[in-house]
C-alpha cells in the first residue's frame, strides 16, 4: 500500500489510510504511476494481492516514509506466520531508523488511531493528552488534534534524528509517501495472485442493441413489454431492457445451471433466521443468506426444517432473468402461484400486479387490489399479501394469497410463518371461505442467461464468505458502498452479516447541521459557536450558558452527548445519546434504569439481541 500527503479520495467506505488496509478494497491498482515511491501521482495505491496475505510467503514487511523519493524514516518486520493485520508490533521488529526504538517502552504501537490523537501506523514513546504533549517516532497524522499538526491531511511524521522525537519541541520530519513493502519467499514456481485488467475485453464483446420497430414501440408505451412479450422481443429489445447480456466475470467458474433457480424459501414454523432476520420479507430484503449449503433446503417441501436464501438472490442483475415464479406447496405439490414478468426489475420491484402473467385465480389480474406488497400491510401484519380489500375493525377480508406473521384473526391459528392462499379459482373471504394452508412457500426465478454467460454462484469450500465476489474470512469486516457494514460470522457456512453502515441524527439543535465531507459516506454533527451578547467572557466551547474545555464532554437533556473539540474555537461536536433500536414487533423497549436515559430492548428468550459494536446503556 501506498498513501500520498494531502490526498483526500478513497473507496466508498473508506476515509483514512488504516480504513484502506483493513478493509478489502483496492484502488489505483493498474495506474503503473501510483506505485512509484514519489508523489508525483496524485492518489493512494493498494493492490489486490494486499488482500491474499496467505499466498505471499512473506518474511519481512517494511513501513517507510519517504520525501522526494528518498526513504527518510523506516521500520523493518518479521512477518512469517503473521497476517494483514498482525505484523505491526514492537514483538516482531527487526530493524528501524532509531537506535532506540526496540529498547525503549511504548505506550501506544498500532496500526489504528489511537484514542487521544487519532494517529494511525503510530509508534508513541509516551504522550500526555491534556497538554498534547507527545514522544516517539513516527505517525500518520489524520485530524489537527496539536499544534505541530497542520500539514494537510494524511500527513506523514517522523522523528528526524536517530532517537525518538518529543513533537513539538523537535522539527519533526514530514514526509510526502507512506509505503507499506513485502518481502517473499515463494518459489520460482509458485504463481502469486494477481490482477490483470480485462476492462476492454469485458466491454467491446458486447453487440449494439436498438429497437428494430421504435415508432411502434413509443406509440404502444411501457405496455408493450408485459401484455406484448413476443412483439416486443423482436421489436422492443431496447425499450424493454432485452438485450443480450455480456459475460460476468466471476470469482469462481461453474458449470451452467438449469435455468430455474430457487431464489428463497420459507418453511411453515420455523423461527430460525440470520442475526438481524425476523420474518420472510426481512430475509429476500437483506443481503443475508441461509443454509446456502445444504441441499435438502432446496427441496420443495417441508421435510428440512429451516428457511432456504442462496447468495444467488442478492445478484438479481447477473441472473438475466424474465420470469418470477411465487408459489406455495403442501406435500410437495404446488396448490397456488402467482407468475410475474421481471424483465427489467431488481429484486424488490417484482411483486406488482402491473407485472403479473399468470396465476392460479381467474380473477387476479382483472380485480382491483387493496394491498399487493412484499413489506408487511400495516393492519394485519401479512407479508407478500395480494389482498382484494379489507376491514380491520372486523377483522375481515378477501384476498388470494399471504404469509401470517402474527395471530391478528381468528383464522390465523398456524404456527408462524403461515401460508393461505385461495383454494378455489377466484379471491377468499378469509374466515368464511376456509383457506388453504401451506406448508413452503417458495420463490423461484427463470434465468435467460447464454450457456457462456458464468452465473454467480457460491460453492461450499469451508473457506470464508462470499459476497459480490469477494471472499472474506471469518471476523473479516468489510463495507458495501455507503450502505452496509457487514461481518463473516462464520466461515465454514460462509454465513455474514449487514448492519446500516451510517448513523441516523434527529432533532438537532437549530446551530447543528449533519456534514458528510467530500469522499466519505456518513456525515458528523457540527455545532457552530453560539453565544448571546448577554453571556458572560467564554474563550472554549460555549453551549446553552456553560464553558466547556478541550475534551470535555457532556449530556444535554437526555437527548444528546456533546464533546468540546477545540476550545480555542469554540467548536464542539454532538450526537443522539440514545440508539435508534429496530426491533421485531414481539419486543419492546423499557423504560431507563433509574439514573439512565435511554430505553432498553426487551425481547423473548428466542429472539436474540444485535447490541451494536460498542454499545452501553446511557
Amino acid at each position: 500500500m501506498k498513501g500520498v500527503t494531502g490526498v483526500g479520495t478513497y473507496p466508498p467506505g473508506v476515509t483514512d489510510l488504516f480504513g484502506l488496509w483493513n478493509s478489502t478494497k483496492t484502488i489505483n491498482e493498474f495506474q503503473q504511476d501510483a506505485r512509484a515511491l514519489t508523489p508525483n501521482f496524485p492518489g493512494h495505491y493498494k493492490p489486490i494481492l494486499s488482500n491474499n496475505w496467505t499466498f505471499l510467503c512473506l518474511d519481512k514487511v517494511r513501513v517507510s516514509i519517504y520525501k522526494n523519493g528518498v526513504e527518510k524514516a523506516f521500520i523493518l518486520f518479521n512477518a512469517t506466520g503473521s497476517d494483514k493485520m498482525s505484523w505491526f508490533t514492537p514483538s516482531r521488529i527487526i530493524d528501524s531508523s532509531w537506535v532506540d526504538l526496540q529498547s525503549t517502552t511504548k505506550q501506544y504501537f498500532a496500526m489504528s488511531k489511537d484514542p487521544d490523537f487519532l494517529r494511525e501506523f503510530y509508534a508513541s514513546q509516551n504522550a500526555d493528552k491534556s497538554k498534547c504533549d507527545s514522544t516517539g517516532w513516527m505517525f500518520i497524522s489524520t485530524a489537527n488534534r496539536c499544534f505541530l499538526e497542520t500539514d494537510k491531511k494524511p500527513a506523514f511524521y517522523y522523528a528526524p534524528d536517530q532517537t525518538s522525537a518529543h513533537w513539538g519541541y523537535t522539527k519533526a520530519g514530514v514526509g510526502d509517501v507512506f509505503t507499506i513493502q513485502g518481502h517473499s519467499t515463494c518459489p520460482d514456481n509458485v504463481s502469486l495472485p494477481t490482477v490483470i485488467s480485462t476492462v476492454n475485453q469485458m466491454t467491446t464483446s458486447t453487440p449494439s442493441c436498438v429497437d428494430k420497430n421504435p415508432s411502434a414501440c413509443a406509440e404502444i408505451g411501457p405496455d408493450v413489454c408485459t401484455l406484448l412479450i413476443d412483439f416486443s422481443k423482436e421489436n422492443c429489445a431496447h425499450q424493454c431492457n432485452l438485450c443480450p447480456k455480456p459475460a460476468v466475470p466471476s470469482v469462481q467458474v461453474t458449470t451452467p445451471s438449469p435455468n430455474v433457480y430457487v431464489l428463497m424459501k420459507g418453511v411453515t414454523g420455523v423461527g430460525t433466521y440470520p442475526p438481524g432476520v425476523t420474518d420472510l420479507f426481512g430475509l429476500w430484503n437483506s443481503t443475508k443468506t441461509i443454509n446456502e449449503f445444504q441441499k435438502e433446503a432446496r427441496a420443495l417441501t417441508s421435510n428440512f426444517p429451516g428457511h432456504y436464501k442462496p447468495i444467488l438472490s442478492n445478484n438479481w442483475t447477473f441472473l438475466c432473468l424474465d420470469k418470477v415464479r411465487v408459489s406455495i406447496y403442501k406435500n410437495g405439490v404446488e396448490k397456488a402461484f402467482m407468475l410475474f414478468n421481471a424483465t427489467g426489475s431488481d429484486k424488490m420491484s417484482w411483486f406488482t400486479p402491473s407485472r403479473i402473467i399468470d396465476s392460479s385465480w381467474v380473477d387476479l389480474q382483472s380485480t382491483t387490489k387493496q394491498y399487493f406488497a412484499m413489506s408487511k400491510d400495516p393492519d394485519f401484519l401479512r407479508e407478500f399479501y395480494a389482498s382484494q380489500n379489507a376491514d380491520k375493525s372486523k377483522c375481515d377480508s378477501t384476498g388470494w394469497m399471504f404469509i401470517s406473521t402474527a395471530n391478528r384473526c381468528f383464522l390465523e391459528t398456524d404456527k408462524k410463518p403461515a401460508f393461505y392462499y385461495a383454494p378455489d379459482q377466484t379471491s377468499a373471504h378469509w374466515g368464511y371461505t376456509k383457506a388453504g394452508v401451506g406448508d413452503v412457500f417458495i420463490i423461484q426465478g427463470h434465468s435467460t442467461c447464454p450457456d457462456n454467460v458464468s452465473l454467480p454462484t457460491v460453492i461450499s469450500t469451508g473457506s470464508g464468505c462470499l459476497y459480490k465476489g469477494s471472499l472474506y474470512h471469518q471476523g473479516d469486516s468489510w463495507e458495501d458502498g455507503c450502505v452496509y457494514n457487514c461481518t463473516c460470522d462464520e466461515e465454514q457456512s460462509g454465513h455474514f452479516s449487514c448492519q446500516d453502515l451510517c448513523p441516523v441524527y434527529d432533532h438537532l439543535p437549530k446551530n447543528c447541521k449533519v456534514v458528510i465531507p467530500n469522499g466519505q459516506c456518513c456525515g458528523h454533527v457540527e455545532c457552530s459557536p453560539f453565544r448571546p451578547l448577554s453571556t458572560v467572557q467564554c474563550d472554549s466551547c460555549f453551549y446553552k450558558g456553560q464553558c466547556h474545555s478541550w475534551d470535555d464532554t457532556w449530556i444535554d437533556d437526555c437527548k444528546y452527548k456533546c464533546e468540546c473539540l477545540q476550545a480555542n474555537l469554540g467548536f464542539y461536536r454532538c450526537k443522539e445519546l440514545c440508539y435508534k433500536w429496530k426491533l421485531p414487533a414481539s419486543c419492546s423497549l423499557n423504560e431507563p434504569a433509574p439514573g439512565k436515559c435511554c430505553k432498553t430492548p426487551s425481547c423473548p428468550p428466542w429472539i436474540p439481541i444485535q447490541y451494536p459494536e460498542g454499545y452501553k446503556a446511557e
